[in-house]
Parts: structure tokens; sequence; C-alpha cells
């Protein structure tokens, strides 16, 4: 019993101190690369090419860009490309089946809690998920392409994130005091 303890606390320990570390190699990437904001250790779950689903990732932003990081990949979206940043919280649950994950969010973002039941349940699926997510809706070419981020740590700084992304795309389509839409 006092051994399994003893592993217990290292294992804590251990825990925090790579925790540390991790915050503070993501503290010296947004300094060093003129980011102001972030989310570091979301979970990759559908939009990007070439990553797998589940994958880490770590979001940086500025007035600029949002760059995705998972290792040595990097995705960057304009800053004027993006549509919507939001954080979606209040979804019960999602039934996940191909895309009906995307179709549940995408339904939260257009009519709320609902809509994101809704959408979800146009899919065919028996998998219930729930949480957090970040949902980055950007412009490429001539449709809206969706990214969704799950976040199971760092939730206030999650919604902190989004709600400072939409001021920075409010404030780049104002003009005059009138927001283009």
């Amino acid at each position: 019993m006092e051994i399994l303890l003893a592993v217990a606390i290292v294992g804590l320990i251990l825990s925090l101190v790579l925790n540390s570390r991790s915050k503070k190699a993501f503290e010296k990437i947004m300094k060093e690369q003129g980011f102001d904001t972030g989310i570091r250790n979301a979970i990759y779950r559908y939009g990007l090419p070439d990553t797998s689903e589940k994958t880490l990732v770590n979001v940086f932003a500025n007035d600029e860009k949002l760059v995705i990081a998972q290792k040595d990949l990097k995705y960057e979206i304009e800053l004027s490309k993006l549509t919507a940043v939001e954080f979606v919280d209040k979804v019960e649950q999602l039934e996940k089946n191909k895309s009906a994950l995307v179709r549940g969010i995408a339904g939260g973002l257009v009519l709320g809690p609902l809509g994101a039941i809704a959408g979800a349940a146009s899919g065919i699926g028996k998998k219930k998920e729930k949480g957090a997510f970040v949902v980055i809706n950007y412009k490429s070419d001539t449709e809206i392409k969706v990214i969704i981020l799950q976040i199971t740590t760092g939730i206030l700084k999650a919604a902190k994130f989004a709600k400072e992304m939409r001021n920075k795309i409010i404030k780049l389509n104002t003009e005059n005091g009138t927001i283009k839409l």
C-alpha cells in the first residue's frame, strides 16, 4: 500500500513538472513569435488535413493570423479569412458518426444548444460526445470551413481566447463604426 502511495506521489510530481515545462514552452513561443493569445493542449477533432483526430495541438493568434501547431506541422489562417471563433460548452451531447459532430456544433452556433443537439441527431451514430469545444470557421476560396478543437483543460482560458478572437474579427471588419458583413 505504501509503495502505491509513493508511486502516486512521484507520478503527481512528475506530471506537475511536465505541465510546468509545457506551459513555459508555450509562453516562450507566444513571446518569441509575437502572439498575444492562444490555447495550450487542445485536442484536435475535425477540419485539418493530414492531422489525426485526437492529436494535441496548440493555438496561437495575433492581429494578423491564427496558427494551429502540432509537433512539426503548422496550419496558418490569415485573420481576415476568419468568420467566427466560438467557445461551445452548453452542448449536452452530440452523436458522432461521419460529420455528426460538425453538424451538431454548427447547429449550435446557429441555433444554440438545441440546434447543436438537433444537428448532431441528424447523423446516425451511437457514441455520445460531451465537452467543451472551440469552433473556428474560416473562408477557403468560396466556402466556409470548420475546425473543431476539444478543450479538456484551461476551459476558462479557451472561452477567453474565443472572445478575444471574436473581438479581433469585429475590429478587422469595422470601418467608421460600421461592421462590414
